[in-house]
């Protein structure tokens, strides 16, 4: 693929607070849409600036304390999001990531965030390389394999997701999904593991699916049992819905998933089982819905967790994108 990096040779295990995977479970959490007066972003400095936590390791030890502040202490948060270990940065605005060879400021960082009483979310896939190429299995195992499968990762990242939104929307097929599935149980057998899709997409099915057979519910059903949680993505609210409009939605859409995964489905395929085990649903997360209008329109924070908490009025089992911790 890419590179020839150096294998990561482990050190030392960071201490941190040990947490059951139904307490890892309890996601509350604010992605994009917590504010403070921070480097980069699309306001630095001012008070209304974002909170780009999933950059935590980026930040200085000072803003790193008032990120903890603001996050945690001020608003309550318990759950963040960081990763991955390749990036980028998100548009020009946020620094670059590259922790292959030298994973240590990630891991410093996120095991301050533990210490905290912040439970981290490892986002673990790379989106693109600097190519446009996208990371197969492959790549990952020898690219950040030799990172993950060290002492320090394992002991470290608890709770872990595939990817920020990979797509396009029904991109991939249901195969590509599995595949990748299957890797993150296989590199991460202990932690809670999450999937996340890009906004309003349903199943992790795509492509060629539909002549072959696979619905919505046997897709879901095939990846099931690699995985704890599905953090939804919802985009009426960033498309420009008012919060009045946007709930009555993102609620119907989190009882319908729910419903679902509870009772199979109305074609009886949806899996009533997951990687928690026989009769134990995946998990549904209000997992974004504001971020992206927050970013770059400024929109009120009071509006991310109004939505947040009429996500979790109707059953959502966790907030990723603000709410009231």
């Amino acid at each position: 693929m890419r590179t020839n990096v150096a294998v990561y040779a482990s050190a030392s295990v960071p201490v941190i607070p040990v947490y059951s995977l139904e307490q890892r479970a309890q996601i509350r959490g604010s992605m994009w849409t917590a504010r403070g007066p921070l480097p980069w972003g699309p306001r630095p400095y001012q008070p209304d600036n974002i909170i780009t936590i999933d950059y935590y390791e980026h930040f200085s030890a000072s803003d790193q304390d008032l990120i903890l502040d603001l996050y945690a202490k001020q608003r309550r948060y318990t759950s963040a999001p960081m990763g991955p270990m390749v990036d980028p940065g998100y548009h020009g605005q946020l620094p670059a990531s590259e922790f292959r060879s030298n994973p240590r400021p990630y891991f410093e960082a996120a095991a301050k965030l533990e210490r905290a009483g912040v439970k981290v979310i490892h986002f673990v896939r790379p989106d693109r390389d600097a190519a446009g190429l996208a990371w197969t299995v492959d790549d990952l195992d020898r690219e950040l394999g030799p990172v993950f499968r060290s002492a320090e990762a394992q002991a470290l990242m608890h709770t872990v997701c595939l990817g920020w939104e990979p797509g396009p929307r029904y991109f991939y097929n249901n195969d590509w999904w599995v595949e990748m599935c299957q890797w993150m149980a296989r590199t991460f057998p202990k932690a809670l593991r999450l999937i996340h899709m890009v906004s309003d997409c349903d199943a992790p099915v795509g492509r060629d699916d539909d002549w072959r057979g696979i619905t919505n519910g046997q897709g879901w059903a095939n990846v099931a049992p690699y995985i704890h949680g599905f953090l939804a993505q919802y985009g009426g609210y960033v498309e420009g819905q008012s919060v009045g409009e946007f709930i009555p939605n993102i609620q119907h859409a989190i009882r319908d998933l729910k419903r679902r995964f509870a009772t199979g489905g109305p074609d009886g395929t949806w899996p009533r089982s997951s990687a928690w085990g026989d009769g134990q649903p995946i998990r549904v997360y209000a997992g974004e819905y504001a971020a992206y209008r927050s970013y770059w329109e400024n929109s009120p924070e009071s509006e991310s967790v109004q939505i947040g908490d009429a996500a979790m009025a109707v059953g959502a089992d966790g907030f990723l994108d603000g709410g009231t911790a």
